[in-house]
């Protein structure tokens, strides 16, 4: 008989997945893990793992942060916060209609450490689907399951030592910012003022001055350090405090034992008389790691300005309509959502709208790609961003700030471009290996060595400490990302996510949508069947085509300026992939790409009443200029392949031209047809402009949208093109290979560094005065090495 068979009633076997990676793991019945987590007696009763190696199980003691063994520090909602359980105060915060996305102003970020103690969140509350960081804005974004919980949150923020105040989804953060920096930058002056002093002080110590006057140039020492470590170092200690309360380890650990350290056995000295008392070296220690934390932090806010609105929208004044009929002046940070507004000749429109005036031209070459201005008439959607070209326009304002169509872009850049990639995965562990390491084996060396020689022993290990820097992990990587990400927004491009550039690494294969991607994209119509266009069906295109923003719409618009879109549509929608479909009373009318009556090298569209086609028009598109060198140089390291929706004559006539074989186009394709091509392509890079993109980009590692993009592929895409072509995508290519290189060298440098520092420390060769120098020291190589790296 089996061995199993011979004990049916006594195990019963389960599968259940590990908890820290996932992985099947078997368990038996009676040693299943309940549904919430062992409390610590539970654990110790059990034979079974719940992890499936050794592995999983160190590195989950870290991160093994759940709700139930922290339920004590779930707390009451005070009444200051009550409002945030008000489901109709929430809509007025909420971000999306669902009231369950959430931006916060986030008050004490100090650190990365700060970002993954927050970042931990979602392991808190069940309700709690997503917490993200962005520490250049000091902004919190929150993602719940459920409208509820909001308030509790926030008050464990507060007892953290973090002031969350919630955003309203038209709300600016640059004054709140500012505001920030200042207090940073007090904390610094202070802490360089007193040590500028301590250091004057010791000169005459060094010199050789004895006795009393000596004593009395050590008290003031003590005297003066007092405000730098009461005040100046207290985001250390909250770092360290909030670290420990959830039983994990930040890198202001080590710097908080280092300090206090220093300072007790320099006080015990300097009351017994002795001379080895460092108050001058804790000084210093503290005020270059406040410097340097105040530089990256900077640093990161500049690199990240492509997410302020202001970028795109400067301040300006306009004239408003008042409800007596007269017109006043107003600044754009006054504007609200119902204003009338009169916009002059070359003013960034602030706001998005709705266009009063019979007729304006605007540049709108943020959003539509088109290069000359548009033609907007009476009743048309205009956005902000987009410049007045003629002498003056009117427009009723519909949303403001944050809530425009480029500010939802703006926050969905901020939301996602410091979103945890696998580098930045494994430069946090190995940070937090790195403390760990550094405490264990400086404890170790102390105890091994204080019987033989206490002071020597002390004042290596202190010196281990402090030397050791796992700030060069913590500070180099997110770093590397912002620079990155800035110096893509100079060439043109907005990448949403830094995690594009880890993809871009794994790239094999570029798929191009041809129209408006490769060609230009601005189409004139060139030709009608039949040749002449009543007025009636001219104004019907053009209402059909008012709310869009595809260049086959302004074309219709260049072609009829002198014609005005005035129909009202019971039903008006944009189909991907198809046209525009509207309905009057029972007539269904519809302006669709046709499939027929199409000459060899044109663009297709008919007009259909009740499917029965009326007309047709014919749109000449030409290659982009640079196309041709753009993907030869693509090709020495990518597969290129075309996509179009175009008949295969046109395809084949572009990929013939651009260098692409037969066997790499795909013409007469649909929406769904290019998403399934591009998944069937692992690691690939899709580049399009067009909603029936939209599913490619969906399967694809990484979306690009082209400037003449249309706002829903831009809300989609990963990377957004400011420049016209597809040339931007040779600069993608290199920033992400330059990224990556910076990394490579930032993961070495402070490799290196650490173990010979290290070394150097244990072995007598750096004291703890020279460690105090040589740790920020080392964060500042980091800096010049991804300055230099990414430039």
């Amino acid at each position: 008989m089996k061995a199993a068979e011979t004990m049916p009633n006594l195990i019963s076997m389960r599968e259940r997945p590990c908890r820290y990676c996932g992985t099947p793991v078997i368990l038996s019945r009676n040693l299943a893990l309940p549904q919430n987590p062992p409390t610590p007696t539970q654990t110790q009763t059990q034979t079974s793992s719940p992890y499936c190696c050794k592995a999983c199980e160190q590195l989950d003691q870290i991160e093994d942060l759940r709700s139930e063994n922290l339920a004590a520090l779930a707390p009451q909602v005070p009444d200051s916060l009550r409002f945030l359980e008000d489901l109709e105060i929430l809509k007025t915060y909420s971000q999306n209609q669902n009231l369950t996305e959430f931006v916060f102003r986030l008050d004490g970020l100090e650190c990365a450490s700060c970002v993954h103690l927050i970042e931990k969140l979602p392991l808190f509350y069940e309700n709690l689907k997503e917490a993200t960081v962005d520490y250049s804005q000091s902004m919190l974004f929150l993602q719940l399951k459920q409208p509820q919980g909001l308030g509790s949150l926030v008050q464990i923020l507060k007892e953290w030592g973090y002031s969350a105040t919630p955003l309203r989804k038209d709300e600016l953060l640059l004054p709140q910012i500012r505001q920030e920096n200042r207090k940073q930058l007090l904390r610094l002056a202070l802490a360089g003022a007193l040590t500028g002093n301590i250091m004057i002080l010791t000169i005459p110590i060094y010199a050789g001055v004895e006795g009393l006057l000596k004593d009395f140039f050590l008290w003031l020492h003590f005297a003066l350090f007092l405000p730098l470590i009461f005040y100046s170092a207290i985001p250390f200690y909250r770092g360290a405090w909030n670290s420990l309360k959830v039983q994990s380890l930040s890198v202001d650990l080590p710097i908080t034992l280092a300090l206090w350290t220093g300072f007790i056995f320099s006080t015990v000295n300097l009351v017994r008389g002795f001379d080895e008392v460092y108050f001058d070296s804790t000084a210093s220690f503290i005020f270059l790691i406040l410097v340097t934390r105040y530089f990256v932090h900077r640093i990161q806010q500049i690199a990240n300005n492509q997410r302020d609105l202001s970028t795109f929208i400067p301040p300006q004044t306009f004239q408003k309509l008042e409800v007596n009929g007269s017109w006043s002046e107003i600044s754009s940070d006054k504007i609200l959502p119902g204003d009338w507004l009169r916009i002059h000749q070359g003013q960034t429109i602030p706001a998005d709208g709705v266009l009063n005036s019979p007729v304006a031209e605007i540049d709108a070459s943020l959003f539509s790609g088109e290069s000359l201005p548009q033609i907007y008439h009476a009743g048309t959607a205009v956005f902000a961003g987009t410049k007045l070209i003629s002498k003056s326009a009117s427009f009723q304002v519909t949303k403001i700030n944050n809530s425009t169509a480029l500010g939802e872009i703006l926050t969905e850049l901020a939301k996602e471009a410091l979103k945890k990639n696998n580098f930045v995965q494994l430069t946090d562990r190995l940070s937090q290996g790195l403390i760990a390491v550094v405490l264990l084996v400086a404890c170790g060396y102390f105890l091994l060595n204080y019987q033989l020689n206490f002071q020597e022993a002390f004042h290596r290990s202190l010196a281990l400490i402090i030397v050791a820097c796992p700030c060069a992990m913590a500070f180099g990587t997110p770093l590397a990302f912002a620079l990155g990400l800035r110096k893509a927004r100079s060439k043109g491009l907005l990448i949403k996510s830094a995690s594009a550039f880890e993809k871009m690494r794994n790239i094999k294969t570029i798929f191009l949508d041809k129209t408006g991607t490769v060609t230009r994209g601005q189409l004139h119509l060139v030709k009608t069947y039949p040749p002449e266009i009543s007025a009636e069906h001219r104004a019907l295109i053009l209402s059909l085509e008012a709310q869009s923003q595809h260049p086959l719409a302004f074309a219709f618009r260049r072609a009829w300026p002198e014609n005005h879109g005035s129909i009202n549509f019971e039903e008006l929608k944009e189909i991907p992939g198809v046209g525009m479909q509207g309905q009057i009373n029972s007539s269904l009318w519809t302006l669709e790409t046709s499939g027929g009556k199409e000459s060899s090298g044109f663009v297709g569209v008919s007009l259909k009443q009740n499917n029965q086609a009326l007309a047709y028009f014919y749109f000449a598109d030409e290659i982009q200029p640079e196309s041709k060198h753009v993907i030869e140089e693509l090709q020495r390291r990518y597969e290129i392949y075309l996509l179009s929706g175009d008949r295969k004559s046109i395809v084949s006539e572009t990929a013939k031209v651009c260098g692409i074989s037969d066997d790499h186009f795909f013409a007469e394709t649909s929406p769904r047809l290019k998403r399934d091509i591009v998944a069937a392509h692992p690691n690939s890079l899709m580049v399009g402009d067009g909603v029936n993109d939209i599913l490619a980009f969906r399967s694809a590692n990484v979306s690009v949208a082209v400037r003449s993009s249309q706002l829903q592929n831009q809300n989609w895409a990963h990377v957004i093109c400011l420049r016209e072509g597809i040339n931007p995508l040779l600069d993608l290519v290199s920033i992400s290979d330059q990224t990556y290189r910076t990394l490579v060298a930032n993961l070495t440098f402070a490799i290196f560094y650490n173990a010979v520092a290290g070394f150097l420390a244990l072995s007598g060769f750096i004291n703890p005065l020279i460690a105090a120098i040589l740790m920020p020291v080392s964060s500042l190589c980091i800096l010049g090495i991804t300055m230099r790296g990414i430039r």
